[in-house]
């Protein structure tokens, strides 16, 4: 018959002569060093060039300062916010074009290898994410690398808000808005 003892921690802390404080301490140190393991081990970063793109459709602009204006009276805004535009034609209805724009202070989180342009306006970044729709944008001939980060896990950014628009027959046509910033 094995008579051997399985030693719990409360034996193990007495017979090395550890104290209760220094034992804490060790809990700590490996739970600090695990989590500073797993916040750098969420994502990897991508490399993918992007064209400069300039403005076709001149309401974009009153859209845009509008909603900058709005930001300024939100805690997050800084005057380096960025800004995704995602653009996609719905050819279910008349060949509409969906436009939603939403705010970040992670951009290079939030980008994708769906980036398809990018323009700055009054300090602003924007990147034109899916089609680059050509009465709404046109390319330019510059181009520039980014380097964006893939988030192994899921990431929510509570300092953004978001606008979606229809287009279609030359006009803009807002649709709803989501915002976490009272005004």
């Amino acid at each position: 018959m094995n008579t051997n003892k399985i030693a719990i921690p409360d034996e193990i802390i007495k017979q090395n002569n550890i104290s209760m404080e220094q034992t804490h301490k060790f809990i700590l140190l490996v739970f600090f060093l695990l989590s500073s393991y797993q916040i750098n081990a969420q994502y990897e970063f991508k490399t993918i060039e992007i064209d400069s793109v300039e403005i076709n459709e001149m309401d974009i602009y009153n859209i845009i300062d509008s909603l900058i204006d709005y930001e300024k009276q939100c805690g997050y805004y800084s005057d380096t916010l960025s800004f995704i535009i995602n653009t996609y034609k719905d050819t279910s209805y008349n060949d509409t074009t969906i436009f939603s724009i939403t705010s970040t202070n992670r951009l290079k989180i939030l980008m994708s290898r769906y980036s398809t342009g990018y323009f700055i306006y009054k300090r602003h970044f924007f990147v034109i994410e899916n089609e680059l729709i050509s009465n709404l944008f046109f390319r330019t001939s510059k181009k520039r690398l980014f380097t964006y980060s893939i988030w192994l896990v899921p990431m929510v950014d509570f300092g953004s808000h978001s606008w979606l628009y229809f287009y279609g027959n030359d006009n803009f046509i807002f649709d709803s808005g989501e915002t976490p910033c009272p005004r």
